[in-house]
């Protein structure tokens, strides 16, 4: 299965040019090396560091990105200033039931180690986290309570048109039976707003 960019797909759906940006060189090169096209162009940079020309986005769309990001407003204000008049601005990032923990990591279990519920603590503590990644790395993310989310999108002047909690399909399930716990707590959220004129 080969990887596809977001830059990529948008233009095949039909936009006349896209813009990629991320923070790694490695990714950037796969990009360039196999989704080359002269309508995309390829940034490297972090959200908070890039610079984004004013009224110039018809759609803002990041990936797994925002829950990285300690300058929440300030990334979303630099994003409405992008986006021309009626543009929207889609994000998904993990779910915040699952950054809101500090120590506790992962479902409680059952004597047969069976999922019992996936606790929660911290909630309201906006902040930073840390991850465990894999056994021995970890990465700082930052946890926003779902009000401190959507109020910071809203006060930077974007209008919410809908929040999505993805879950696996009945089909899916059939392929993969451990996803059942995405029933049971979706671990991503994604969020799609509007600059509208007023």
């Amino acid at each position: 299965m080969r990887w596809r960019t977001a830059s990529e797909i948008r233009i095949e759906q039909g936009a006349s040019d896209a813009t990629g940006v991320d923070l790694s060189k490695n990714m950037l090169d796969y990009a360039r090396a196999h989704h080359s096209d002269d309508r995309i162009t390829y940034l490297q940079g972090s959200l908070e560091d890039i610079e984004l020309p004013d009224n110039q986005f018809d759609l803002i769309v990041s990936s797994l990105a925002m829950h990285y990001i300690g300058e929440y407003e300030r990334v979303v204000k630099k994003v409405v200033s992008a986006l021309r008049d009626n543009g929207y601005f889609v994000y998904s990032a993990l779910h915040p039931h699952i950054t809101a923990r500090k120590l506790t990591e992962g479902w409680v279990r059952d004597e047969a180690g069976e999922k019992r519920f996936w606790p929660l603590d911290d909630y309201l503590d906006d902040g930073p986290r840390d991850l465990q990644v894999t056994p021995d790395k970890k990465a700082v993310i930052y946890h926003r309570s779902m009000s401190s989310a959507v109020n910071g999108l809203i006060q930077a002047g974007l209008t919410l048109d809908q929040i999505i909690e993805p879950t696996c399909s009945p089909e899916g399930l059939i392929l993969l039976p451990h996803q059942i716990v995405e029933i049971r707590r979706p671990t991503f959220i994604i969020f799609k707003t509007q600059k509208l004129v007023r």
